[in-house]
């Protein structure tokens, strides 16, 4: 059986409770985890070390919540009013966790099924979407991931078109706009241009 499940927002107890509810069987079930899987609730590091110890049967994508944990742990982010997240930063097993969170993608395809924690522009294609989510998964994988990261919050500076960053700077951003796509993306306008990120 394949369960979907959105917004965990570390409720650990919830969770548990769900994951007892619908029987949950190891080995057998998917659990398609529709991001953020962090913060708000006081369980992130419960839920994370529960989905890092059943890889096997999660299937998940990131959410926003999930990319600043990823930028707090980075050190390109600090915590947030509402933060719950130093129980996992301060965990002996947070390296392990963090490269299970961070090896998510921000898409997810099955035959019939898209799955994205905030939104796709209606323009795309499922090929577009691909592409685009590949191109920023490789970004949060590889060695400017800290560029990246930043990028998102809004925290890179805009170079000279003719600096030797520029190039790079703008592949970070077109990862960056990406991954704001499809974490923060709520609503579209009438043309189908993003019109409200949470």
């Amino acid at each position: 059986m394949r369960w979907a499940i959105g917004d965990i927002q570390g409720c650990w107890q919830s969770f548990a409770a769900l994951l007892e509810r619908i029987a949950f069987r190891p080995g057998r079930d998917e659990l398609w985890l529709a991001g953020d899987l962090v913060n708000r609730g006081t369980g992130s590091l419960e839920v994370l070390r529960f989905c890092a110890a059943h890889a096997g049967d999660v299937r998940a994508v990131l959410g926003n919540h999930d990319v600043h944990l990823l930028a707090r742990a980075a050190g390109v982010a600090t915590a947030g009013k509402r933060d719950t997240l130093t129980p996992v930063l301060t965990a002996p097993d947070r390296d392990g966790l963090l490269a299970w969170l961070g090896s998510q993608p921000l898409l997810r395809q099955a035959p019939g099924l898209l799955m994205v924690h905030g939104g796709l522009p209606p323009q795309w294609s499922v090929a577009t979407a691909l592409q685009r989510a590949r191109e920023a998964e490789d970004a949060l994988a590889g060695p400017r991931r800290r560029m990246v990261l930043r990028a998102v919050r809004g925290a890179l500076p805009t170079p000279a078109p003719d600096s030797d960053v520029a190039a790079d700077l703008e592949t970070d951003l077109r990862a960056a706009a990406t991954i704001a796509l499809f974490t923060r993306l709520r609503s579209c306008d009438a043309e189908g241009v993003p019109s409200r990120f949470s």
